[in-house]
This record gives C-alpha cells, structure tokens and sequence, in this order.
C-alpha cells in the first residue's frame, strides 16, 4: 500500500508530461503549417542574376481596420484599378502577381514614378524599356475586424531595341506601395 501512492504521483506526472509534449508537439505542427502554407515567393527578373525573394522585398506591417477577407477584396479591387492582373489569390491571405510587363505607364503614371531603372539618352529608363515587375501583398487576419497587410514589388527592365541586349534591375521609388497602402484603405472605408 505504500507504494500506491509513489505510483499515482508517477502515474499523475507522467499524464502531465504527456499532455505538456503532445500539446508542444500540436503547436509545433499548427506553426510549421501556417508558415508552409505560404510557401516563399520568388521571381526572376530581367537585370538580375538570380531570383529575387519578394517575402524579404516586403515592406513592414501595416494594421487595416478590416478582416482578412474585406481586405482581400480591397487588395484585388485596387491592383485591377491599376491594371495589375491578379493571378495569385490565396485564400489564406497572398495576392498578387509574380511576373507582368507593362510598357511606359501603370495605371495613370508613368512607370518612373514607381521605379528607377537608371536613366538612358531617351530619359529614365524606365519609361522606355519593357518592365516586368511582381507585387505581391501578404494579409494575414489578426482580430476579428482587424488584419495587417505587408507590400512587396520588384521590377527588372529590357532594352526594347533586339540587338541590344541590355536589361536593369530596378529599384522601387516607394510610391506604388504607398498609393497601395492608401488605396486599400480607402476601398474599405468606402470612399
């Protein structure tokens, strides 16, 4: 008898350390899952030599007074406003496209306006060659009204002349994802 009780309490410590490893182990795979779900974007671009993560592109964080299915729809309100196809939407929160060309202008701007791509004779390069870029946008749900949003873009550019051969990687001015950033707002906030 009086080793039933050294039994219980192994016994008890025992179900306690099962519980506590089974429930280590469940959030361990809830957190592999949820980062496998999104899986890493990457692109090539012309004027690189090797592609281009779009997750390390990404601008920081941005709370959005919506959930993540109201900002989703904004999300892809807004890109198709300005001409962007959206070819990736993800349920669980990635829209965008990886890869779209666009000549002189997106949207109403022209393409200097979002992205250097040094200049040329003809003026900013980006206006005069062929642009592939990629925007993406990561929404993930953090309330029940409440989701944050981050941005990414990127673009490589072509000399339109064949025998040339030349292309440019370019960098962002920053104004496309903040007219993003604005937009989306707006379309939630219906103006």
């Amino acid at each position: 008898m009086g080793t039933m009780p050294i039994r219980g309490r192994r016994t008890d410590s025992l179900r306690v350390y099962v519980t506590v490893a089974v429930a280590m182990l469940v959030c361990m795979a809830f957190g592999r899952q949820a980062s496998a779900q999104i899986a890493p974007v990457r692109v090539r671009l012309p004027g690189y030599n090797q592609s281009l993560s779009l997750d390390s592109a990404a601008t920081t964080p941005e709370a959005i007074p919506a959930g993540q299915e109201a900002t989703r729809a904004a999300t892809i309100a807004v890109l198709e406003a300005l001409s962007i196809p959206v070819t990736t939407n993800d349920p669980v929160g990635l829209v965008g496209n990886a890869g779209f060309t666009r000549l002189r202008r997106l949207g109403n701007a022209r393409l200097s306006t979002y992205v250097d791509c040094g200049v040329g004779l003809s003026g900013p390069q980006a206006d005069t060659w062929r642009v592939t870029m990629a925007v993406m946008v990561w929404i993930e749900q953090t309330g029940a009204a409440e989701s944050r949003l981050r941005l990414a873009f990127v673009a490589g550019a072509q000399d339109l002349d064949p025998g040339a051969r030349r292309s440019a990687g370019c960098g962002s001015t920053g104004a496309l994802e903040l007219l993003l950033l604005e937009r989306i707002r707006q379309q939630i906030a219906g103006k």
